[in-house]
């Protein structure tokens, strides 16, 4: 199919017939929650094209995480100056 001639092949977009939409995003949602390697704003870009909550929740605890390990890290009057 993909490298033969077919009717697609100068099409930008093809219909997907008889795939169930919400098993195509909750695979892509689990591969992008395992992935680290994506960067947190791609992911909350993609999570905001589809409404992807469990990944918005997951970015949301990951930036919570590293903001909490920072502020630990800093003098307790750097973080009295940030308030």
């Amino acid at each position: 199919m993909f490298f033969g001639e077919f009717a697609e092949k100068d099409q930008k977009e093809i219909e997907l017939k008889d795939v169930d939409r919400k098993c195509v995003l909750d695979r892509m949602e689990n591969f992008l929650i395992e992935r680290d390697e994506w960067m947190i704003t791609d992911k909350l870009r993609i999570e905001d094209t589809y409404n992807l909550i469990g990944l918005k929740n997951r970015c949301i605890s990951t930036l919570c995480s590293v903001v909490l390990r920072i502020s630990r890290s800093l003098p307790s009057t750097t973080v009295s100056l940030m308030r």
